[in-house]
């Protein structure tokens, strides 16, 4: 996904734009190791999600 951060006043202010993206892109990269720790557990935890799922099923209760 392209990401374009052109928010510069009409007065053409060159710094605005990349103090601004400077501000956000930190967010974005911790929002990304959130993502990528949370998918390594689920991957660490396979195991146990498809024996319980297993389990759930064999009850029919999904």
């Amino acid at each position: 996904m392209a990401f374009s951060l052109d928010l510069r006043p009409a007065n053409g202010c060159p710094l605005f734009s990349p103090l601004l993206a400077a501000r956000y892109f930190p967010s974005r990269a911790e929002a990304g190791d959130n993502v990528r720790g949370a998918l390594d557990t689920i991957g660490e935890n396979a195991g146990h999600i498809k024996q319980g799922l297993a389990r759930l099923r064999a009850q029919g209760l999904i």
